[in-house]
């Protein structure tokens, strides 16, 4: 996600990486979780900022 704020003779850009995990009711931890998640933001960051992807 790129956004970019101007108020005329200012602006600045903001990008958004996000690794998303889908998970079912039956999922373990909160922490496996959260480190399959990380993983996933790495991955995004590591072909390409400002983007996001989405695992199951």
């Amino acid at each position: 996600m790129h956004l970019t704020y101007s108020d005329g003779s200012q602006s600045v850009s903001i990008t958004a990486s996000m690794g998303i995990i889908l998970a079912g009711r039956s999922e373990t931890s909160f922490q496996e979780l959260y480190a399959r998640a990380d993983k996933e933001l790495y991955e995004v960051k590591r072909t390409g900022k400002g983007t996001w992807h989405i695992k199951e």
